[in-house]
């Protein structure tokens, strides 16, 4: 059985850029739930990956968007769904 890893990330564009940085994450095949979101941040992004390594190609990646300002990211420990 292969194990996911599984990240949230909060994202924070320049004013204007959120369209651009949308269209940028759905190009991402890791990037599995884009949610846009009030407050501080524009972006939840949910990735999924197999090992830490690949999440760092995700950040990169993320890192050279033109207009993104932040990404907070945290490991999600467990998912409940109803």
């Amino acid at each position: 059985m292969k194990i996911m890893i599984l990240i949230a990330s909060f994202i924070r564009t320049e004013s204007g850029k959120v369209q651009d940085i949308l269209e940028n994450l759905k190009q991402i095949s890791q990037i599995r739930k884009i949610f846009t979101i009030t407050g501080e941040y524009n972006f939840l992004i949910e990735s999924e990956v197999d090992r830490p390594e690949n999440f760092v190609e995700i950040i990169e990646k993320l890192e050279n968007f033109p207009g993104l300002i932040d990404i907070h990211s945290h490991l999600i420990l467990k998912e409940w769904q109803k």
